[in-house]
């Protein structure tokens, strides 16, 4: 079988495949996100700043999901 692409059209369809997945990933982060936050809010949470900026950079992908934890465990132990 014969792909009858340019290899700029191969890349393009590699690029496009890898943007939705990115995307796909950080809908599924900010998803899981709001969930907590409903739940945390529904038990009474009150904004925390520090805790709302490391779910930012969760979502955004810039930490990872252990991350988010230890700095949830720093927040939440400093009250």
């Amino acid at each position: 079988m014969v792909i009858a692409r340019s290899r700029s059209g191969l890349c393009e369809d590699f690029s496009a495949h890898t943007g939705r997945k990115l995307m796909e990933e950080c809908e599924r982060r900010r998803r899981a996100v709001e969930e907590a936050r409903a739940s945390n809010f529904r038990q009474g949470y009150v904004h925390d700043a520090l805790l709302e900026d490391a779910n930012a950079r969760f979502i955004g992908d810039l930490i990872s999901l252990e991350e988010l934890r230890a700095e949830m465990r720093k927040a939440i132990s400093s009250v």
